[in-house]
This record gives structure tokens, C-alpha cells and sequence, in this order.
């Protein structure tokens, strides 16, 4: 920041390489060349107690592409700074204030923002304050098919959601997919989303995208068989830096008598994460049985069994049974748990094989011997 004025916005924006430099400073009329303007306040029959400078200046921006910004012929910048100086003896103020219209911000060339338009205030020793109005938002390159999606949607596609604050922008887009059912075949809960976190502190830029959640995954049944599952990748730079996924699947069958109704459901599945280069992958199996009488008694046991690997080279397996019971207003719930993990040592090294010579001496000549023999 040179004299209270921030020459870089939002980590992209360089504000010195949008104008060309202007000599004769305070001369023009605001247009081209800046214009200064100085007041003395001067009540009648006293002393002067300040004075007030102000600059303005509405400079040609030049049609460019510079990073991320890229400004065209209606791109305009206006500049007013104030200085006021106290007689008293009190420390002086200034401001700045400015706004940058209608220019474009492209990142990862996946996101195009157009920005309608950048207020910024800014004041010695104190970070600038931004105000900023997005107009439309556009997915590039490899997520362009988003926006291709949503014109084939039986009903229009919410917006993208927008947030800014001091830190950077975040833009997320989601896309529900209607069900789908034909015969026997159900699709359902399957949504796309994704979103585009721009940081203003030159942080690398990060993209998530996402089928489903695990909150509410996508669900797919074919008769009495059925599955469903999740996934979401996150990328920085081009480099995955997290993944998780599961994908399940079994059978569910139910019989009603009238008095009693009992059903039983049957899954096995994968779970995948990855999470600071640490990576864990889990097979599981999971049973639940449920009978209900007369919607008075209900019993429900659950058995659930993981085989998890993780890096580096542990391996824990993981056995629970979960029983309900609801009476009438009274329920209860007892699980129990069993939990064992194995894990792999490295090779041991030379140094730790052979810690003094004497060992290694009598390797050496045992197969010594064998080859005489």
C-alpha cells in the first residue's frame, strides 16, 4: 500500500498495471491526470483549524489480460482520496476511496466470474474493506458440462451460491437430477455439486466436486436389490488432496401377518478415503433385522462387520451388535463393540540385521562353506 492507497485487490488485482503513469500529479481535471483540490477551513473570527486535500481521478484502464483479470473497453476505475490535517495538533486522517467496474476474474480455467463491480475504502495501518457485486458465473474447460447440464433440466437450475468476504470467494453450484423410474429400475437422491474456493492470499486455488453426499446418498434399486453411495473429490494445483467414496449394495426383504411385520436388509460394500496423503480403505458387511408387533413392541438388532486398511501397513477389523427394544414410550438401545488392529514393521535395515561384524562373519562364511562344498 503506498501512501494509503491499496495497489493490489482480492490477491489478483494489480491496480498499478490497469492505468498508465500519470506525471504532474494534482494538475488535471480528474480525468486523465489526477485533480487535488485544497481547503482551509476557516470559521469567521478565528484561527484556521484544518485542512482538507482531496484527489479525484477516473483514469483510461487498459484492455487487457493480466493472471486471473481481464478488463475490455467498459472496465472504469474511480479514485477519491481525502486528507484532512488538524491545526491542534491531532494526528492527520486520510482516505481512500475507488471502483473498479465491470471486469471478468478467471481461475483454474474452470471458473469465469464477471464482476460488476469493486468497492474498496481504504485508511493507513488498517486493511482494506471491499464490497464486491458478482454478476454472472460461468463453469470453464472441465466443468463446463455443467452448465450444458442445466439446459437439459425438466425445470431451471438454482443459481450458483456466491459468498465474499475478506478471505476470498467461494463459489458452489448444485444440481439435482429428478428420479428416475422404469419398471422395476429406481434411481433416486442423485445430485452433482460442486465448488471453486478463490483465496485473496495467493493460496492455491481449491475445487471440489461431489455425487451425492454422505448425508444423502444417491439410491438405486432393482427389484429387491438395491445400493447406493457417495463421492467427493477435492483438487489444489491439480493435485487430489482428498477423496472420499462409498459405494454399497444388497437385498431387502419384508413380511407382514397382520399382527406382526418383520423385515430383514443385507449390505456389503466399499468405503475409500483420502486425507493428507494418508489413504484408508474399509469392506464392510452390514444386517439388520426388525420386527414390530402390533406397533407396540419393536425389536431391531443390527450387526455390522469392517475390515479397514490403512497406511502405512495397519490393518484393524471392527465388529459391532446393536440391539433396540421400544416398549409402548420406552426404548432402549445396547451396543457392543470388538476392535483389533495389526500392524506391519518395515525390513529392518543392515545396521540393525548385522549391529556388530561378527554377525555378518559368520554369514559370510556359512555360505562360503556351501560353496566349496
Amino acid at each position: 500500500m503506498k501512501g494509503g492507497f491499496p495497489t493490489r485487490l482480492l490477491g489478483v488485482i494489480d491496480l498499478t498495471a490497469l492505468v498508465e503513469s500519470v506525471p504532474n500529479m494534482g494538475t488535471g481535471d480528474g480525468e486523465k491526470v489526477p485533480r487535488m483540490v485544497t481547503e482551509v477551513k476557516h470559521p469567521p473570527g478565528r484561527p484556521p483549524e484544518e485542512v482538507r486535500t482531496t484527489l479525484t481521478w477516473r483514469p483510461d484502464v487498459k484492455t487487457t489480460t493480466s493472471g486471473s483479470l481481464t478488463t475490455t473497453a467498459d472496465t472504469t476505475l474511480d479514485i477519491r482520496s481525502t486528507t484532512v490535517l488538524r491545526l491542534d495538533g491531532t494526528a492527520p486522517r486520510s482516505e481512500v476511496r475507488g471502483e473498479l467496474h465491470s471486469f471478468d476474474l478467471t481461475f483454474a480455467e474452470v471458473l469465469k466470474i464477471h464482476v460488476k463491480s469493486l468497492a474498496f475504502t481504504s485508511k493507513p495501518g488498517t486493511t482494506p474493506t471491499l464490497d464486491v457485486k458478482v454478476g454472472q458465473v460461468r463453469f470453464d474447460g472441465s466443468l463446463r458440462f455443467l452448465d450444458r447440464l442445466r439446459e437439459y433440466l425438466p425445470s431451471p437450475a438454482n443459481g450458483p451460491r456466491i459468498a465474499v468476504d475478506s478471505t476470498g470467494i467461494a463459489v458452489g453450484y448444485g444440481l439435482a437430477i429428478p428420479g428416475v423410474g422404469v419398471g422395476v429400475f429406481m434411481l433416486q437422491n442423485l445430485a452433482l455439486s460442486t465448488e471453486v474456493v478463490l483465496p485473496f492470499n495467493g493460496s492455491a486455488v481449491r475445487a471440489s466436486f461431489a455425487v451425492s453426499s454422505r448425508e444423502h446418498p444417491f439410491l438405486l434399486t432393482v427389484s429387491l436389490f438395491g445400493g447406493g453411495g457417495f463421492l467427493k473429490l477435492t483438487v489444489e494445483t491439480g493435485e487430489v488432496v482428498a477423496l472420499e467414496g462409498q459405494v454399497e449394495f444388497g437385498a431387502a426383504a419384508s413380511l407382514n401377518v397382520g399382527v406382526a411385520s418383520g423385515s430383514v436388509c443385507v449390505t456389503a460394500g466399499v468405503y475409500i478415503k483420502l486425507k493428507d496423503k494418508k489413504s484408508a480403505v474399509t469392506g464392510f458387511f452390514r444386517a439388520v433385522g426388525e420386527l414390530d408387533i402390533l406397533g407396540i413392541v419393536n425389536i431391531s438388532v443390527e450387526f455390522y462387520l469392517g475390515l479397514t486398511y490403512e497406511s502405512p501397513k495397519t490393518l484393524r477389523g471392527t465388529a459391532t451388535v446393536t440391539v433396540r427394544v421400544r416398549v409402548a414410550f420406552f426404548s432402549k438401545s445396547v451396543s457392543m463393540s470388538l476392535e483389533r488392529s495389526f500392524s506391519g514393521g518395515d525390513d529392518p535395515d543392515f545396521a540393525k540385521a548385522f549391529p556388530t561384524a561378527r554377525p555378518w562373519q559368520e554369514r559370510c562364511a556359512a555360505f562360503a562353506a556351501m560353496v566349496d562344498a
